[in-house]
Order: structure tokens, then sequence, then C-alpha cells
């Protein structure tokens, strides 16, 4: 029901409803069933220089490895996928990390090779969309992915600029409604597509008309969401303090979700990719090539 009327529903009402107790005792109460996610980075590449990122200043600073995940690592998080899968849990598998994943050469063989696993395995795709262009986008959608999640963060030219280093914001959303649309031509509802902005203001409302723009052309499953701009697990000076805050409430996410670093590292968030070549000891669970 929510899903087919979300498109209705302003930001702040959306947020509200997240932020309400009887929705966090809901989410929690079914956490025993809720599926694992697997998010992995395939590579450390990127073709953007986004400053709500922290790879720009490892980059500056020598510190990151560039480079795709060996082969090896790859093999072990299929295997990993495949028993998870077998031991009944729904399994997502989520490319992302401190790289653009549409630039990891094996990502199509690599999802079809998990799709044949079982087509319930959902995979979704998290980029900057400045790559997906037509070809890619026909093999996203015959490959059957499940949902593309593109981070658009800004709604003009000039503040794309600003923020992802890159003059490439018509070009990401051409990109979108291209996608959008050959999917709708193909009568199928996967991919569902997401469009990500950064409140960087601290007023979602600012994105209000580029999102009814979205929402006229998207399907019930395809959504906006304003994402707030958060420290990283402490990497990113710039996000926002919530030392005073007084409506903290305990994370669930190292109960439902697998982080796997290029090298193999694993860690219980996506938040720990953002610490690029350090090792948070207090929440690193081990490499995969050891485990």
């Amino acid at each position: 029901m929510i899903s087919k009327i979300h498109k209705y529903l302003s930001s702040a009402f959306k947020e509200a409803i997240m932020n309400f107790f009887v929705y966090r005792v809901y989410n929690r109460v079914f956490l025993r069933h809720h599926e694992i996610r697997i998010s992995c980075e395939l590579t450390t590449r990127c073709n953007a220089s986004c400053d709500m990122c922290t790879r720009p200043s490892f980059i500056k600073e020598k510190q990151l490895s560039i480079g795709d995940m060996e082969p090896d690592v790859v093999e072990r998080v299929v295997q990993e996928i495949k028993k998870i899968h077998e031991a009944k849990r729904q399994v997502y598998f989520v490319p992302m990390g401190l790289g653009e994943p549409l630039l990891y050469e094996g990502l199509f063989k690599l999802f079809e090779r998990i799709k044949k696993i079982s087509k319930k395995i959902k995979i979704v795709l998290v980029t900057n969309g400045i790559l997906l262009n037509e070809d890619i986008a026909r093999k996203l959608i015959s490959l059957e992915i499940d949902e593309v999640c593109v981070s658009l963060n800004v709604n003009d030219p000039g503040a794309y600029r600003r923020h992802m280093g890159t003059d490439s914001y018509n070009v990401v959303c051409g990109n979108i409604e291209n996608l959008i649309n050959l999917r709708n031509e193909k009568v199928r509802l996967t991919p569902s597509v997401f469009v990500q902005y950064i409140d960087y203001a601290q007023n979602p409302g600012d994105y209000d008309t580029d999102i009814k723009r979205w929402l006229r052309i998207m399907g019930h499953k395809d959504k906006c969401f304003i994402h707030p701009i958060v420290n990283q697990a402490g990497f990113f000076p710039g996000g926002n303090d919530y030392g005073n805050k007084t409506d903290r409430f305990p994370c669930t996410q190292p109960l439902w979700r697998i982080a796997i670093k290029k090298n193999g590292d694993i860690f219980p968030c996506d938040s720990c990719f953002y610490s690029g070549p350090h090792i948070i000891r207090s929440l690193y669970l081990g490499n995969i090539k050891n485990v």
C-alpha cells in the first residue's frame, strides 16, 4: 500500500513516518525476517570527485589503493552469496564503496553469475549515473537487475560541478530518464529506479519541484529520496553533528548488513567504506579470504 502512495507524500511527511515510534518498533520486531545485504566494493576507481565523500582526501594524501577487487576475493564473495541463499535467507547484492561500480570491467558477467545462482537474489546497483548510457541501461534491463540507485545529489548543473567535481548533471539526468523509458517500453517492473538527493541546505523542500518531475514518469516502485550529510563513521568531518541529539536510536545495520572492502576486509555497515585505507578495529570482522 505505502509503495503505491509514496509519490503523493511530501519529503517531510515521509521523514516523519520513518522516525515515528510505531514504525521503528515495527522495523525492529521484523528484523529476524530481514534480508541479508552484502555491500561490495568492486573497485576504488571513480569518475567523479564528490565533496561529501572521503575518497578525494585519501587520493590527495596518496593513501588509497586505486584498482579493482582481486578475482579470488570476488570468487569468495560469490560463494558466500550462494551459501546464504541456500540457507533460505533473502540476499541483496549491492556494489558500492569508494569507487564507481560501472567502471568495474567484469560487472555484467558478475551480475549474470549471481542471477544464475537464483533469480531470487536481488541486485542493487548504486551508481553516480555518468556512464549509465543507453547500452548500459539495456544490459541492466536484460539482466533483470532489481534496482538502480542513482546519486544525482543536486538539482542544477552549477551545483553539480561544485559538489561532484564534474560537468555531468545534464548527462546523468538524461541517463536516468532514458533508463526509465527503456524499462517502460519493455513493460517490465525491473529495475526499480531510485534517485538520491543530498540535503546540503538542510531543507528537503528544495527538491520538491524536481521530485515531482521525476514522479511523472516513474513507476510505483521507483522513488526519489533525500539523504542528509552524515559523518560516515567519523571519517567525513563535514557531516551532521549527532553529539547533542537526544533522539538517538540503536543501529540495526549490523544485524543484516555485510560490507566487504576491495581487499576483502569485512565490516557490519556501509559507513566503514568511507574509512578508506584505515581499519575501524572496533567494527572489523576479519577478511573474507580467511573466515
